[in-house]
C-alpha cells in the first residue's frame, strides 16, 4: 500500500497558490509515484480578521488526517512558513497524548520555529489575527509548542528537516532552522515565497524534498517502543471457592460450544495477521467470559493469552511493542468504557509492521461483532 505526502500551506496561502507545480512533481517522478499518493490540506488563514489559532490549526488538521486518510499507515508532511507550526503542534499533541501518530516525516520549508520579527511589527496594526499573534517570537503558542515538543522527544519519534531560504525577509535563518534539530538545509538564490515553488526536477528544493522522502523514516508514532508485557490472567479459582456459579472454576462441562469457539480461531487467523479486536455480547449466563477462557486456553501453545486485569501492569499501549502474538480479553468492558476506548484508540491505528494482537472483548451489552 502507498504512503502519503501531505502538503500544508501557510500564512495567507492556499494549497493552488503556494505549492504550485511541487505536487505535480513528486506526482511526475518515477520513484516518488510508485511509494506516495499526494494531496494537500487547505485552512483559514490570514494576518488580520478573525482566523483560527494555529493550536486550532492542528485540531483541523487532525480532523482531516483522521477522517479523510484513515487508509494511510504512513504519512509525510510536507510544510511551509506557519504551516510547520501546523504540523509540529499535531505531532506533539499526539505524542504527548499517547495517541497513534502515523506521521513519519516532517519537512518545513521557511518556517519561524522561533517565531518572525515581522509578526512582532503586526502587533500595531488594528484587528490583528489570532495566527499573526501565535507568530510573535515570545507568544504563549511559541512556548507551549517548543515545551511539548521538547518533552514528546518529537525529533527522535519522526524524521524531521529543515529547509532555510536563504534569501528570506520575513522568516530569519535562525528561526526557520531550528535550534534544537542539526538538520537543515539552505535553499540559495530564493526568497520566502520562491522556495517552495520549484518548477522542475532539477530544482534544489525539489531535489531536497525527493532524497528527504525516500529515506526510510522511523516507524510511525515513534523508534521509543514499549517492550513490557502486559499482566494477563486466566482468572482461576481455587478449588475451596468452586462453585457452577463462577465460570473460571471451570465445574461444569464445557460441551456445545464447538461452533462458538471455531467462530473465534477464525476470527483471531494467524499469529501473522494484523491487528484485529471483537466485541461479544448476550444477556447475562449466557457464558461469554467462559467461552473467553475457554479460547485462551485453547490457543496458549500459539498466543500470549489472557483477561487483563483492572489492577495489573500494563504498557503504554501507544509505543507497545508485542514481543509475542497476544490475545487480550477485557471482561465486562462496558463497565469501564474509557480505559477500554483508550486501549483502542492507542491499538487500532497501527499497521502490522508494529506487531501482532487480537483484543476479544465480551460485555454485557448489545453491540455487534467488529472486525478490523
Amino acid at each position: 500500500m502507498k504512503k502519503l505526502v501531505l502538503f500544508i500551506h501557510g500564512l495567507g496561502g492556499t494549497a493552488d497558490s503556494t505549492w504550485q507545480k511541487f505536487p505535480a512533481l513528486i506526482r511526475a517522478d518515477i520513484k516518488l509515484t510508485e511509494l506516495y499518493d499526494v494531496e494537500t490540506f487547505e485552512y483559514d488563514t490570514g494576518a488580520v480578521g478573525s482566523k483560527p489559532s494555529l493550536a486550532t490549526c492542528a485540531v483541523m488538521l487532525k480532523t482531516e488526517i483522521e477522517s479523510r486518510y484513515l487508509d494511510y499507515s504512513d504519512i509525510a508532511l510536507i510544510a511551509h512558513s506557519q504551516g510547520g507550526l501546523v504540523a509540529r503542534y499535531y505531532i506533539a499533541e499526539r505524542l504527548i497524548s499517547g495517541q497513534p501518530l502515523r506521521v513519519s516525516h516532517l519537512l518545513t520549508f521557511a518556517t519561524p520555529h522561533q517565531g518572525s520579527g515581522w509578526a512582532s511589527l503586526l502587533k500595531h496594526v488594528p484587528f490583528t489575527s489570532q495566527q499573526s499573534e501565535d507568530l510573535n517570537p515570545n507568544s504563549q503558542f511559541l512556548q507551549a509548542l517548543g515545551v511539548a515538543w521538547g518533552q514528546a522527544n518529537a525529533d527522535r519519534r519522526v524524521l524531521t528537516k529543515y529547509v532555510v531560504a536563504a534569501n528570506d525577509a520575513i522568516v530569519g535563518q535562525v528561526s526557520a532552522m531550528g535550534s534544537w534539530n542539526p538538520d537543515y538545509e539552505v535553499v540559495g538564490g530564493v526568497g520566502h515565497i520562491a522556495v517552495v515553488k520549484p518548477g522542475t526536477p532539477d530544482d534544489t528544493s525539489f531535489l531536497i524534498a525527493k532524497k528527504f522522502l525516500l529515506e526510510d523514516g522511523m516507524r510511525p508514532g515513534g523508534m521509543d517502543a514499549d517492550y513490557r508485557v502486559p499482566l494477563l490472567r486466566f482468572n482461576y479459582v481455587n478449588s475451596v471457592e468452586s462453585t457452577r456459579f463462577i465460570y473460571s472454576a471451570r465445574v461444569l462441562p464445557f460441551i456445545g460450544r464447538d461452533a462458538d469457539i471455531n467462530i473465534l480461531a477464525d476470527f483471531l487467523g494467524g499469529p501473522e495477521q494484523p491487528f484485529r479486536w471483537m466485541v461479544m455480547h448476550g444477556s447475562g449466563g449466557v457464558g461469554k467470559s467462559r467461552l473467553a477462557l475457554e479460547l485462551c486456553l485453547a490457543v496458549r501453545n500459539e498466543w500470549y493469552a489472557g483477561f487483563l486485569p483492572q489492577d495489573g501492569q500494563e504498557p503504554d499501549w501507544g509505543r507497545w511493542q508485542p514481543l509475542l502474538p497476544t490475545l487480550i480479553v477485557i471482561d465486562y468492558a462496558a463497565r469501564d468504557t474509557e480505559r477500554t476506548g483508550r486501549l483502542l484508540r492507542a491499538l487500532a491505528g497501527r499497521g502490522a509492521a508494529d506487531g501482532t494482537l487480537r483484543l476479544a472483548a465480551p460485555v454485557s451489552s448489545n453491540a455487534k461483532v467488529i472486525r478490523k
